[in-house]
Parts: C-alpha cells; structure tokens; sequence
C-alpha cells in the first residue's frame, strides 16, 4: 500500500494497540476509528494486508493470493460500507456456477437460479448438467439431513461420515463432494469437520445472493486498503510499519502494553491479529495463556499457490469460476471482472509436489494444466506463481475443537485471526468477522469505562 506509515517514536500512549495489519486487524481498527476511539496498528511487513496484500505483475496490481467472495460475507461487506465504498462499486455479482471437470473432459455444471432460497440451488440442481438423477437425488438427501440437525449431533462428525450416512456413492463423493471439500475447508473429506461444511453450504441454500459470487474490481489492497489507512488516520489512529512484536507485558493480571524490536509500547487493550503461531509462541511465558497456547499449537494450516496468467487474446472462463477434481491446480478464476481482461488466476492447494518445486516449474505445470482444460486459448505471454506456506486453516474435526475464542484469560488481551473461532471456515470474511468482534469487546469496556 502505497501510504507512508507514522515512525514509532511519535506514538504516545493510546488507549488500543492493535498488533497485526492483516484483515483482522484493519477489521478491528475500523471499528474501533468509527466510534473514534484512539487506537495504534502495528505491522512487522512493510505494508497492511497481511497474506491479502497487493503483489506487482508486470503493470499490474493483482493480490498476493486468488480470493473467493460470496454474497454471504456480510461482515466484509459491512466493512467496505463503513469506509463509504458501496458494494455496487466494490465488486461485480454473479449467480453461483459450480463447473469441475475431470480427466475424461466430462464433469458436472450447476447454476443457480434468479429464484427465491433454497429454490435457486434446488432447481439449479435439478437442471445440472453432467450429474445423473440418482446424484441429485442423494445431494437433495444431503441438503435435508444438514436442514433438521443440530450442530451438537454433527460435533465430533468428520464429513466423510456425514456422506456415508446420507448414501452418497464414491464416484459422487470424489468428483462432487471433495473438490468442494478440499477448496472450503482445505482439508480431506475423512479429517474435514461436518458441522463446519455443513454450516457454509446451509447458509448458501438461506438466501440467494449468498450463494453470489463477488468479483472485486481491483485488488484488495487499493480498494479496501488505501481507503482504511485513510479512515484510520482521519480517526485519531496511527499507523506503524516495521514492528515486530517481541512480548507482551503484563502486570497484575493485565496487559500493560508490548515490546517490538525498538520500542516499549504501553496501551489500555490489546487485540492481537497476529498468525496463531506468533501468538502461541507469545503466550508461552504468561500462565494464564497457557491454554490458549497449546489450543493455538494445536491448529494447522495448509499452502495455498496462485499463478496468475496473462493471455495474448481472449481467455475467457463462463461464470468467472472453473474447477477440476484431478488437476494439481484445482479452480481458475477470471480476472476480466476485476478490470484485467484475459489475466487468469490458477488456485492450487496441493501439499504433495508443490512446496518442492521452484517458481518457474509450478509456472510450467500450471500453463500445461490450463492448457488441457482449456485448449482454444493461447499460450499465455507471462506467468507470476506466489505460494503462501500457511495460507489457509484446516477445517478439521480436530481444529474446530481447538480454534481459541476472541477473548483470552487476560480481561483486555483480544485474539483476532481467520482461525479464531467464528463459525466460519478459515476466510477473509472470518478474519473480519473476528476483528469486529474484538472491537466491539473494546467498544463495551470503552463505554462503561467513560460512564465511571
């Protein structure tokens, strides 16, 4: 992000420290600038965004990783209102179109409907293509088991088992279920949590536009970023880049303030919006967090590559999404959306051959991968391939029980982070979610705290 931050040495003391300028911790900081309470963001990089920052291509600004957004993420929307950025100028809508192809070239293409819940998902069942009557049958019979239970009779369920109880075949559970299995909750179907996938695909059959896909108009940084380090700064907050975060003080049972790498900063709250490792090892030296450490050291996370491609000509994807179940690089979104025609995003998740291969090798696989699946395009002109070792928490049986609440054991110590525990699988809209949610801890000690 292009603003200069303020220098360490003019920070005074505020009344909310903000550890992290990731989208948790822009999340928080907005909140916390909208009720005008007086807050300081610190970040070790040397820009905001966190594994959603800006990265260059050529005379492009792409992000450091390919997101998906639904129409469900409410409170990331809710976050672009609060820095007057309307949805209509955040990102172009269109209706849910699932398409995966397998190795054969056959595969399966459902669209949703211009139709009332859960009748746009229901009848774009029906009507879909490449799926036999009898699959569709047994996904409407998955659809009614997740409908009537309760999250206690799905608590310790993984999902393989959810899809056994409802009679789904195997070849419906590897060319439907896992693909989706694998992209949402970045795990497999035999580990993945039940009750996580079941709440994400209840809440996209709820309403029709949550089941929407957003196509941001530009990337994250320049139009949501920018714009919060405006309205942070316009709103009695600080920003400071280059801080690393060392220990946390804590005195009487309260924390008094951090230590980075050059200065000691005293504060009211802390909200920490630091990756779970960084936290877990921050922990280790205080009692009453140790708990929340080994919960902390307990959750896993998986990589997650994305090779931008940019294409002579027309390089065009139906619905801006497609996927296949076999490929290393599992969906390819089109960029034309966001204002980059013929620039196409490759998402992969694989942990078995890409973390061992360099730039240029995942650069080739992919353009091969592209290529088969897509064989009237041309060769592509240039290739920009970003791996992100942690990129995404796993949505395991085992993580759910693990994921640590917003607050911690110590009264004005906050944790913030996709992998917090908020319901959601481990996205952009659960890292805003937390940081909201950890801001409006604050904003209630806040106020009682003025009333006395």
């Amino acid at each position: 992000m292009k603003k200069q931050s303020s220098n360490s040495h003019q920070i005074v003391v505020p009344e909310v420290v903000i550890a992290g300028g990731g989208w948790a911790g822009i999340a928080a900081a907005i909140r916390l600038a909208e009720e005008q309470i007086p807050v300081v963001l610190l970040e070790a990089e040397k820009q905001l965004g966190g594994r959603a920052r800006c990265a260059r291509f050529g005379n492009l600004r792409v992000d450091n990783g390919q997101h998906l957004i639904f129409g469900h993420y409410r409170y990331l929307l809710e976050l672009t209102e609060k820095i007057k950025l309307p949805a209509e100028h955040f990102a172009v809508q269109k209706n849910f179109l699932l398409a995966v192809r397998n190795s054969s070239r056959s595969g399966f293409q459902l669209r949703a409907r211009r139709l009332f819940a859960p009748w746009h998902l229901v009848l774009g069942l029906l009507a879909a293509k490449g799926l036999s009557w009898r699959d569709k049958s047994r996904i409407v019979a998955f659809w009614n088991r997740i409908a009537s239970a309760f999250d206690d009779d799905l608590d310790d369920m993984n999902l393989l088992q959810l899809l056994q109880q409802t009679r789904q075949p195997e070849t419906l559970i590897t060319r439907f279920w896992k693909p989706l299995c694998n992209h949402f909750l970045h795990a497999p179907v035999e580990l993945a949590s039940a009750k996580l996938f079941a709440t994400l695909v209840k809440t996209l059959l709820h309403q029709r536009s949550n089941s929407q896909l957003l196509f941001p108009k530009a990337d994250l940084a320049t139009l949501i970023g920018e714009p919060a380090i405006d309205y942070i700064e316009s709103r009695r907050g600080k920003i400071s880049l280059n801080q690393t975060i060392t220990r946390l003080n804590i005195k009487e049972g309260r924390v008094a303030g951090v230590t980075t790498e050059t200065d000691n900063i005293p504060c009211k709250h802390l909200i920490l919006a630091l990756p779970y490792k960084t936290c877990a090892s921050l922990f280790l030296e205080h009692q009453a967090l140790a708990e929340t450490s080994y919960r902390l050291d307990r959750l896993r996370s998986t990589p997650m590559t994305t090779v931008y491609l940019q294409y002579p000509g027309k390089a065009r994807i139906s619905g801006g999404l497609k996927g296949t179940a076999t490929g290393v690089f599992s969906w390819f979104y089109d960029r034309r959306f966001c204002g980059q025609p013929n620039l196409i995003a490759a998402i992969s998740h694989d942990r078995q051959h890409l973390p061992y291969m360099n730039n240029d090798e995942i650069s080739r696989l992919c353009m091969q991968e592209a290529a088969r699946l897509f064989r009237h395009w041309p060769k592509p002109t240039s290739l920009l391939a970003i791996h992100e070792p942690e990129a995404n928490l796993c949505g395991t049986v085992e993580v759910e029980h693990n994921r640590p609440a917003n607050r911690t054991a110590v009264p004005n110590c906050y944790l913030a982070g996709d992998y917090t525990d908020t319901g959601l699988p481990g996205t952009l809209e659960s890292a805003v979610k937390s940081g909201m949610l950890c801001a409006e801890e604050v904003i209630r000690e806040y106020s009682e705290h003025e009333r006395h």
